[in-house]
């Protein structure tokens, strides 16, 4: 039962992420990073279960897989608005294009 409550929580909480923040364009870009990773983490470390002999002794593999995925999510996203690493809108297509930049003073 507790399994099953826990299971639940989980779901709702995903599903209830809001789609609109007031939080800072750079904070949202973090939290949105994060999110992604910890959905691709869960669903990678249960993935794992099928190479298991025994998947119920072993579903801390999921909670494994979300951390793994929360921290390169906090990462990726931290590297995403660093001032190196920026993107700009497409205006033809609508897509965020991501750019490198290096600004180099020359005297």
């Amino acid at each position: 039962m507790k399994k099953f409550v826990i299971s639940i929580l989980l779901v709702l909480s995903l599903l209830a992420i809001p789609a609109q923040g007031m939080a800072d364009s750079s904070l949202k870009i973090i939290f949105e990073d994060i999110v992604w990773g910890l959905c691709i983490g869960t669903l990678v470390g249960g993935a794992t279960l099928a190479f298991v002999d025994h998947p119920s002794d072993h579903l801390d593999r999921i909670a494994q897989g979300a951390s793994v995925g929360v921290i390169g999510g906090m990462c990726f996203g931290f590297y995403e608005i660093s001032p190196i690493f920026y993107s700009i809108k497409d205006p033809v297509h609508k897509d965020r294009v991501y750019v490198v930049g290096l600004t180099i003073p020359f005297k």
